[in-house]
């Protein structure tokens, strides 16, 4: 199936407090904070998903093309962290939090050439989830009230 073919849908539903039902085709998680935000952790945060998918993205850009330049990769093992900022948002959001900083740790292993490994660091580094960051992707977010549920 082509890259350009695919799409995908995730459906998420509040169920209490801070805790969503998350799912992704025939898969569901929840999502949830810690006690310390408000939440049971009854699953990762959404900023985690959010790093999942970019460790996600990048372990399996490197596999596949590994193997299709036939490449000996013995593992490769990503540690995504954040860093979270706020700015002074209008009430009722006051303050307003965002990630201000994502990294990546990338440990490639296998018996390779250098010029392997740099095949695969460029790979890495230009996976869809982080090339999709780097060209500043802005979710379009359309806010609706089903018809049954009018304002008053």
């Amino acid at each position: 199936m082509p890259a350009d073919s695919f799409q995908a849908r995730v459906t998420a539903r509040h169920v209490a407090r801070e805790q969503v039902a998350v799912r992704f085709r025939q898969h569901a998680y929840t999502c949830d904070h810690p006690p310390e935000l408000g939440g049971e952790d009854l699953g990762p945060t959404p900023s985690e998903f959010l790093l999942a998918a970019l460790a996600c993205s990048i372990a399996q850009h490197v596999g596949r093309h590994a193997a299709r330049l036939k490449i000996p990769l013995d593992s490769v093992e990503i540690r995504a962290d954040f860093q979270v900022g706020q700015e002074k948002g209008r009430p009722p959001l006051d303050p307003m939090a965002y990630l201000s900083r994502v990294t990546a740790r990338v440990d490639i292993q296998g018996d390779m050439t250098r010029e392997q490994f740099e095949k695969l660091k460029y790979i890495a580094e230009n996976c869809v989830v982080a090339h999709s960051f780097r060209r500043g992707i802005a979710p379009e977010i359309e806010v609706a009230m089903p018809s049954s549920g009018r304002p008053r």
